[in-house]
């Protein structure tokens, strides 16, 4: 079952999220968060920083349980194959 907690605070948002199976985010404040908790999470990100050319994961959440998993869109977000992400879901 998918939810779009996209309307909900920060708050309301997370505490909805960890009574999930798994999260998809964005490298943002909640893929922290849910690091934070051990929560198991697919994160998309890309590599933002200006002059950022290596090292890729080093500002992408933690997840002390080593639930996470990452996605790199070399240009953006948009260049990760939706394919790929579907097969971690299965």
């Amino acid at each position: 079952d998918v939810k779009d907690l996209r309307h909900l605070s920060l708050f309301d948002s997370v505490k909805a999220s960890l009574g999930c199976d798994l999260v998809i985010t964005t490298d943002s404040g909640p893929s922290h968060i849910f690091g934070a908790y051990g929560a198991r999470q697919i994160c998309l990100y890309s590599p933002y920083q200006r002059d950022h050319f290596q090292n890729f994961e080093a500002m992408t959440p933690m997840n002390y349980k080593n639930n996470l998993t990452l996605f790199c869109g070399i240009d953006n977000i948009n260049s990760i194959k939706q394919e790929e992400v579907l097969n971690i879901i299965k």
